[in-house]
């Protein structure tokens, strides 16, 4: 019985230990991505900041008027490492941000943030031989 109760008490013990107090944000991240080709192209966005979690997303708006999604891998304290930003247009890069430990503001370099090319779908013809 003894031994029992003092599993039970390691066991509870060890569920809280590792968690930071309350389950509210840390702060506020913002954040930019520039594209590395020319012209620049500026997208910036925020997402609030919470101990442990590996994974977020945030909204980004483009200084040429594009919006998007940004899907960003973090530290456990919630700095951003890297990431995918999609575009409204369809437009998609991967995202390195630089380290900086320092204020609530990650810089990242996106390797393209241009306007993705426009496919024209090829009319149906009576000769083409391809299903349809």
């Amino acid at each position: 019985m003894r031994f029992l109760v003092i599993a039970a008490i390691v066991l509870i013990a060890g569920c809280n230990a590792g968690v930071p107090p309350g389950t509210g944000p840390v702060a506020v991240q913002q954040f930019t991505v520039v594209n590395t080709d020319a012209p620049p192209v500026f997208c910036r966005g925020a997402y609030e900041r919470y101990y442990g979690a590996v994974t977020t997303s945030a909204a980004v708006l483009c200084d040429d008027g594009r919006t998007g999604q940004l899907q960003l891998n973090t530290f456990e304290n919630g700095l951003p490492i890297s990431g995918i930003v999609r575009l409204s247009d369809g437009a998609r890069s991967s995202v390195a941000f630089l380290p900086n430990q320092t204020d609530n503001h990650a810089y990242g370099r996106a390797p393209s943030l241009h306007r993705a090319p426009q496919q024209a779908a090829k009319p149906y013809h009576a000769t083409d031989r391809r299903r349809r």
